[in-house]
């Protein structure tokens, strides 16, 4: 449902618009609330009634791309570590988003610092002149604030060998 075009625009048709992204979506109805400003396509107040809203929909597109990350090292040098950061992009949706992440595969044993953000860390220590891999799958499920989540994997590898050969 997209709401009217000009004339008057009521409560209820906001939140029976709001309501199609978001079925839980119940009333008081704010000015400061996410999902009325982004309906709205404000950042902030003011609004004005019933200009912000005319013609608008709450339908909103929200995706999520994932970042694949691949790092490499020479072992030649001495032991080490080697690190990537593969992680997700977020665009549309409504508000703030949350990540949530977890390991769907890591047969090297590689070290996997999990979080609460947009990214992860992925490290493997090796030792002089080794040579060796590892590649970690991770599942990143992205929230907005009317609750439409998206599910992406994303995939960080790691390589170290001896540079010379």
């Amino acid at each position: 449902m997209t709401l009217p075009a000009s004339g008057p625009i009521s409560t209820d048709q906001i939140l029976a618009e709001l309501r199609t992204a978001n079925p839980n979506r119940n009333y008081p109805l704010s000015t400061l609330d996410a999902d009325v400003l982004a309906l709205a396509g404000k950042s902030g107040p003011p609004l004005k009634m019933p200009d912000d809203f005319w013609g608008k929909s709450s339908t909103v597109t929200f995706s999520v791309t994932a970042q694949h990350a691949s790092e490499s090292a020479d072992t030649r040098f001495g032991p080490g570590s080697v690190t990537c950061t593969p992680g997700v992009t977020a665009a549309g949706g409504t508000g703030t988003k949350t990540y949530s992440w977890v390991v769907l595969s890591n047969s090297s044993g590689a070290t996997v610092t999990l979080g609460t953000g947009p990214s992860v860390n992925v490290r493997a220590t090796y030792r002089q002149n080794e040579n060796g891999s590892a590649v970690v799958t991770l599942r990143c499920t992205v929230t907005d604030q009317a609750g439409q989540q998206r599910v992406v994997d994303v995939t960080g590898t790691l390589t170290w060998a001896r540079g010379d050969l």
